[in-house]
């Protein structure tokens, strides 16, 4: 299918956030290009995006294979302009104690989480920065932002993708490339259920709402600075800066925090 509108690839978008961000990108007016394993619900979620009025591209296959990471990074490279890059898919480790976890957890976790952003984000930099254009959207988690017992791969490989928001951020300034992160708080899917049961899925946010607010900061509607963190949290929004060196001293980042609570709906 040919795409000639403004161009997003979402990672991991065959449902939970994934879906609901190629679902409100194609409403803002984006064409999509989406990947994931599953490839019969990612034609669902295709079929969903055209729907809507948009063009959508697809490619299926499990990015924890080498080899389908290599052909993910061709078929990249086959898009036309890509303007948003949005790094959604992870992997959430099994619960569990380090030492008893099978150490294929270890390549699983650091694989999707952290390696697989890395190879996308490298793809899509060099025409990024030679029309001085381009965001580029890693999401994160608040288990990136504090440990949680029995998930330690995932709060590890979490942590890691926020110091390469903020690093990447940081090489980019000046460039008209813009990095930044969204790490939602607890959202009712299917991996939440799965880990912690049905009941605990239903007390979460819905992932429309992370995805609302994203694409809200990709139209302008709610500023993020380069390199910051939105902190989405039942219906709470927060803006949360890098730490910056400022006369000499590290201004924590708790101080550089926008809190959007009274201002912004779920």
């Amino acid at each position: 299918m040919e795409l000639q509108g403004k161009l997003a690839v979402v990672t991991g978008a065959s449902r939970g956030l994934g879906r609901q961000l190629a679902l409100a990108l194609a409403r803002e007016g984006y064409d999509l290009a989406i990947c994931a394993r599953d490839e019969g619900k990612l034609a669902e979620v295709g079929a969903e995006v055209v729907s809507l009025g948009a063009k959508c591209d697809s490619f299926s296959g499990d990015l924890g294979n080498d080899h389908i990471l290599t052909a993910h990074k061709v078929w990249l490279a086959s898009l036309p302009s890509i303007e948003v890059l949005i790094n959604n898919a992870s992997y959430v480790q099994p619960l569990g104690p380090l030492d008893l976890l099978d150490p294929l957890e270890d390549v699983l976790s650091f694989q999707i989480n952290l390696h697989v952003p890395v190879a996308f984000i490298r793809s899509v930099l060099p025409s990024m920065r030679k029309k001085s254009q381009g965001t580029i959207i890693n999401i994160c988690s608040l288990s990136g932002r504090r440990a949680i017992r029995n998930m330690s791969l995932y709060c590890a490989s979490k942590f890691a993708l926020r110091g390469l928001t903020e690093a990447v951020a940081q090489e980019l300034e000046g460039s008209g490339v813009r990095c930044w992160s969204c790490s939602p708080g607890g959202m009712n899917t299917k991996t939440r259920s799965d880990l912690f049961g049905v009941a605990d899925a239903q007390r979460q946010q819905g992932p429309e709402v992370a995805a609302k607010h994203i694409v809200d900061a990709l139209a302008g509607r709610l500023a993020i600075p380069n390199g910051a963190d939105l902190v989405v949290r039942h219906g709470d929004v927060w803006v949360i800066q890098p730490e910056l060196w400022e006369s000499g001293e590290i201004i924590p980042a708790i101080r550089r925090v926008v809190h959007y609570k009274a201002r912004v709906s779920a």
